[in-house]
């Protein structure tokens, strides 16, 4: 009897299950319906430039935001040592699906579920996900909040408000403070691990933490690529931003856009929600906005339109994981 071809005892991904295919069509189209009806019903008076929206500019911001995933799965990838690295397709999918949890689970707590998903993805120990883990949490907020703080300060100086040489001193620090962050986080869990007793629980998860930040402190060209990528994704999600206001018409610069992220980030990450960072991301959307004389109607129902439209696109880069088994 001839033996069987190898290729045909690889494990294929199951098909979805019925209850999965229309649980997604109809969050899909809740989504898509909500996107609408935030711009439908805008108030006439105040929002009139919504009446012109055009569809190309806002099916180019959704492309835009869907392919950003690309740059933060690489990230990924590059913090990880090369016989543990996932897949490309994978990596893209767990940065979308990372995202879209974050954003529609109640409480913040799609971290939680995120770093569930990474454990799964990696399929590694929990305290090594979760160094992992960690370590790409730390690097994608302390790029936010650089960029943010980048377009904060042309904000705030071209309108000549009060904080501009603050912002620009506060992103010094924290470009610094990114550089240095593998060695010094890298210290103190050495540090730590020392004064834990040796073949402990405790001693082993400590150093499956370390692991996690492992590449990063070997290697300080994978850290920074990892840095640029990171902020690559960013620059690209506030391109995508640029398209959609674009569609609204709404005209709005890169900078106001940027720091309008980073207020709607702070604002999400300050206030939770039960419906995940809905509500409280768009009330600092608007404030930010509100700087660059975009008026607080306009800024309320923009920022529902680009946080839905965003959310959606990372629900759809996210099937690249969430509809297929973990791999063995």
């Amino acid at each position: 009897m001839p033996p069987e071809d190898p290729a045909r005892l690889v494990e294929r991904p199951s098909p979805l299950t019925l209850s999965k295919k229309i649980f997604s069509v109809l969050f899909t189209a809740a989504l898509l319906a909500l996107f609408v009806l935030a711009i439908r019903r805008a108030p006439r008076g105040i929002l009139e430039s919504l009446e012109h929206a055009r569809p190309a500019p806002l099916l180019a911001g959704f492309a835009v935001f869907f392919a950003s995933h690309v740059l933060r799965g690489a990230r990924l990838n590059r913090l990880l040592p090369k016989d543990e690295r996932i897949a490309a397709a994978r990596a893209f999918g767990l940065s979308g699906a990372s995202h879209f949890l974050v954003q529609v689970v109640p409480f913040r707590g799609g971290d939680v579920a995120s770093l569930a998903l990474v454990h799964r993805e990696l399929g590694v120990t929990w305290s090594r996900s979760g160094g992992v883990f960690v370590l790409i949490k730390l690097i994608d907020t302390a790029s936010a909040v650089l960029v943010g703080l980048a377009g904060g300060t042309v904000v705030l100086l071209s309108h000549r408000v009060a904080g501009g040489p603050w912002a620009a001193g506060l992103f010094c620090v924290l470009l610094a403070a990114l550089t240095v962050l593998p060695e010094a986080g890298g210290a103190l869990l050495e540090a730590f691990s020392a004064r834990v007793r040796p073949a402990s629980r405790l001693k082993r998860i400590v150093e499956d933490v370390g692991g996690g930040l492992a590449v990063a402190r070997r290697d300080r060209l994978a850290y920074a690529a990892a840095c640029l990528l990171s902020v690559g994704f960013l620059a690209a999600h506030i391109v995508g931003l640029k398209l959609t206001m674009a569609g609204l018409g709404i005209d709005v610069g890169f900078a106001a856009l940027a720091f309008a992220t980073l207020a709607a980030t702070v604002a999400a990450a300050l206030v939770p929600s039960p419906a995940g960072t809905f509500g409280p991301a768009e009330s600092g959307w608007m404030a930010a906005l509100a700087l660059d004389g975009i008026s607080f109607g306009a800024g309320a129902v923009s920022g529902i339109a680009v946080h839905l439209l965003a959310t959606l696109a990372a629900g759809a880069a996210g099937l690249f994981v969430l509809s297929r088994p973990a791999p063995r």
